[in-house]
């Protein structure tokens, strides 16, 4: 599906750009006019600008992976609420992308580090992210699930966390790169099974 979203995106950005950046400028031009009437100093204007000029910026050059990692994490989230109501079952900690996903990524970090092909690499790295994200967190749960269900004051930190520290983020994301080459999940099978097992 996010393969999909991506292309479908991505077609539709490029054959309506023009008009999707005409329609944004516009929109910029009137919040300008709007500032000009506020009273605000002349170091508010000036980050308010900044602002624009950044957000414009994301707008033209990540658009793909923005509504393709909403689209991603939507299914993800709705996925979880109909498991928890047991409409739909799935083992989510059990969640592995297939390795090839990998394959994928070196392409897009091929990609952005030539200029013809930057953009698309840097959109598909942010979309690649989601998944080894959703990964990553199946592995947390997969460990300490049972303890966050348990402890919800846990679990409501942990949430403020994601939300607020990218950095954590990322390493969440890096836990579910790694665990392509190493089923991190196994050690503890392993480990369960030589306790069982002792001889």
């Amino acid at each position: 599906f996010g393969g999909l979203t991506s292309i479908f995106v991505g077609l539709k950005f490029l054959l309506l750009k023009n008009y999707i950046i005409h329609n944004w400028e516009i929109s910029i031009a009137n919040i300008g006019n709007l500032m000009e009437k506020m009273n605000i100093t002349a170091e508010q204007k000036e980050i308010s600008q900044q602002l624009i000029a950044s957000s414009k910026y994301i707008f033209i050059h990540y658009t793909v992976a923005l509504t393709t990692v909403s689209f991603i994490l939507a299914v993800y989230i709705g996925a979880l609420v109909l498991n928890k109501k047991t409409i739909i079952k799935w083992n989510y900690s059990r969640l592995n992308f297939s390795f090839e996903i990998v394959y994928v990524l070196i392409i897009a970090i091929i990609s952005s580090l030539f200029s013809i092909s930057h953009y698309i690499g840097m959109n598909l790295l942010a979309i690649l992210g989601s998944f080894f994200l959703i990964q990553g967190l199946a592995i947390l749960n997969y460990y300490w699930g049972g303890f966050m269900r348990r402890s919800k004051v846990f679990t409501f930190f942990l949430i403020l966390t994601l939300i607020f520290n990218p950095y954590v983020l990322l390493l969440i994301a890096l836990i579910g790169l790694m665990d392509m080459w190493f089923d991190i999940r196994k050690i503890r099978e392993v480990e369960e099974s030589n306790e069982d097992n002792p001889n």
